[in-house]
């Protein structure tokens, strides 16, 4: 739909035009937040099913799983040995 020809935009209607932009960013902000959040608790019941249950947990292809800090020679050779 095209513009009349000859309608001027108040300054009154250019402010609510402001306010509705900030308004729909603010709501995009939200639904991004809410996507974040379905996302992680997604992630942390994969992981609680996987049997991680200590922090820190280190993961490998979703296959290998080492609780508790360990150095990272030991993370390699669980995973080329496969213990």
């Amino acid at each position: 739909m095209r513009p009349l020809a000859g309608i001027r935009i108040t300054e009154s209607q250019s402010v609510q035009r402001e306010k509705c932009v900030e308004y729909v960013e603010m709501f995009a902000n939200i639904i991004k937040l809410i996507h974040f959040t379905l996302n992680t608790r997604s992630s942390e019941r994969f992981y609680i099913e996987l049997g991680i249950n200590s922090v820190p947990s280190t993961t490998v292809n979703s296959r290998y799983l080492t609780q508790g800090g360990q150095p990272p020679q030991d993370i390699r050779t669980g995973v080329v040995t496969g213990r």
